[in-house]
């Protein structure tokens, strides 16, 4: 995700804080990847560790999507990760596999058990049936847990047909209490205004009802907002009700993207948002452009941390800013004094993990795309992975794994991209 903010005063930037230190912001972060995981079975290579690897890569030849079928001898069908510790939960976010359109998100049952003191699960403290009737294919996502505390998390499909498969299994949580939930969320239910009424069926409460699924045709009243018309401008705004001061916002994209079978063209409904924060009388007091990497690519984005420290408004608009239509699951927005991002942050999330290495990878050698630029000298070279891999460890260092795995850049990478900064800098 590419972050930029744009304001109409000047107010102070949140570059960096000390690494190791509280979290910035929410203090939930995926908890998955430190735990184990555990399914009916594992089939055509998709294995059972890819689905909490921490990869997004839908790609199923990427290697990093599971894959497990249902198996009549060996009901039920599930899949299942240990935390290792009792957490709080936020929220659940199941990334698909992209490279096939799999409807497997359907008639299943999510549950959240505490540990029985011998490691295993224990009482259900959160249990909720989904989908019925009808099967999902995109990210599906809830908040339904709003900060339930348990150690083991299953998703179990109640008719033990067809299969599983997706790229990541996420639990966004803290084994302290959570500093936001839902509960908190003060965007949700209040009153909304739109440049143009919402198009295909979607409503204009779509996108502050609390759900963050991210399937268009998801059940009830469809969970995403999507307008009627294309254009640059094209708005969503939701009254807050009162000047408040604002921690931090989240916004999630739609969770779809739309394929031509017979050209192999793939493409977003939204590219790009704008999202503001305004006053009472609406002036605009800060502006952040946000622009998330596409569902089908390597590092995909779904839900995307907005840090507004030091923003005071009424309002939060969220609007295209090319010829496109507006579409996006859901905006959260937290009351608080707000947090500077943590240092090697690169992707902006609020948390240091293996995504803001492939931030780094992608800079490498830059001298004007900075957002990995971690020592802040003007140019992206093994001085910045340093930064990110000290964050990293500091970061995980409470974690409840055993430790991390830290991706190595090739020695002869390092070598050409550092060469290349050089010569950059001479010239």
């Amino acid at each position: 995700m590419l972050c930029r903010r744009t304001s109409l005063r000047v107010v102070a930037a949140a570059a960096v804080a000390a690494p190791g230190a509280a979290l910035a912001l929410n203090n939930a972060y995926n908890l998955a990847p430190y735990g184990t995981a555990t399914a009916t079975g594992s089939d055509f290579g998709g294995e059972i560790a890819y689905g909490i690897d921490g990869n997004r890569n839908g790609d199923f030849n990427a290697g990093s999507v599971f894959y497990g079928n249902a198996n009549a001898e060996n009901p039920p069908l599930f899949y299942a990760v240990d935390l290792g510790v009792e957490a709080y939960v936020d929220r659940i976010q199941i990334i698909p596999r992209t490279d096939a359109t799999q409807g497997v998100f359907g008639n299943f049952r999510l549950t959240i058990a505490e540990d029985d003191g011998a490691g295993n699960p224990g009482a259900v403290v959160f249990s909720q049936d989904y989908n019925a009737t009808n099967f999902e294919s995109g990210t599906w996502a809830t908040t339904a847990p709003d900060g339930a505390r348990g150690r083991h998390v299953r998703m179990e499909r109640l008719d033990n047909n067809y299969w599983l498969t997706f790229a990541e299994f996420e639990v966004f949580g803290s084994s302290e209490p959570l500093k936001f939930s839902e509960s908190d969320n003060i965007a949700r239910g209040k009153p909304v205004t739109v440049s143009s009424a919402p198009g295909f069926g979607a409503m204009l409460t779509s996108a502050n009802d609390g759900n963050i699924n991210g399937n268009f045709g998801g059940p009830g009243n469809r969970p995403v907002y999507h307008s009627a018309l294309p254009g640059v401008g094209e708005s969503w705004q939701v009254d807050l009700g009162a000047e408040t001061q604002l921690d931090h916002l989240q916004l999630f994209t739609r969770g779809e993207f739309s394929r031509n079978d017979e050209t192999g063209e793939v493409w977003s409904t939204t590219t790009e948002y704008r999202v503001s924060v305004l006053d009472a009388g609406l002036s605009e007091v800060g502006a952040f452009v946000v622009t998330p990497n596409a569902l089908y690519s390597e590092d995909p984005d779904y839900d995307l941390l907005i840090n507004t420290m030091g923003l005071t408004g009424r309002y939060v608009r969220v609007e295209t800013t090319k010829d496109e239509y507006l579409a996006f699951s859901e905006l959260r927005a937290f009351a608080g004094s707000g947090d500077p991002l943590l240092v090697g942050d690169y992707n902006q999330d609020g948390v240091i993990s293996s995504r803001d290495y492939n931030v780094w990878r992608n800079e490498y050698g830059s001298l004007t795309s900075l957002a990995a630029d971690g020592n802040g000298d003007g140019a992206i070279d093994a001085a910045d992975y340093t930064v990110w891999r000290d964050a990293l460890a500091a970061f995980t260092a409470g974690s409840p794994s055993m430790g991390v795995t830290i991706p190595e850049p090739t020695t002869l990478a390092l070598v050409a991209a550092v060469g290349l900064v050089a010569v950059r800098r001479r010239g």
